[in-house]
């Protein structure tokens, strides 16, 4: 019976792999009324490199680098208070200036 009782153990220690935890993050942000981050398509409104843009959370900043197109298009901007970041264009909700 000891063996029965170290798997029963082992089962309630075990951690779901991380795709299963994401999902079940994601799911939690529904029922809690948050919704997940949606398509913005910026990448269909004309950047280019030196462009101003703003951005909800990380604020003001300036394209660095573009690279890719269409939907893998991806931009590396520089925010002004959080410094630089590499974001999908496709999902960033930016605006240009």
């Amino acid at each position: 019976m000891g063996d029965l009782e170290d798997v029963a153990e082992g089962v309630a220690h075990h951690r779901p792999p991380i795709a299963v935890r994401r999902v079940e993050r994601r799911l939690d942000r529904v029922r809690a009324g948050k919704q997940p981050p949606q398509p913005s398509n910026a990448q269909t409104i004309g950047l280019r490199l030196g462009d101003d843009v703003s951005h909800p959370t990380f604020g003001e900043g300036v394209i660095l680098e573009i690279r890719g197109d269409g939907e893998r298009a991806e931009a590396t901007i520089r925010f002004r208070d959080v410094g630089t970041k590499h974001l999908a264009l496709a999902w960033a909700p930016l605006t240009k200036l």
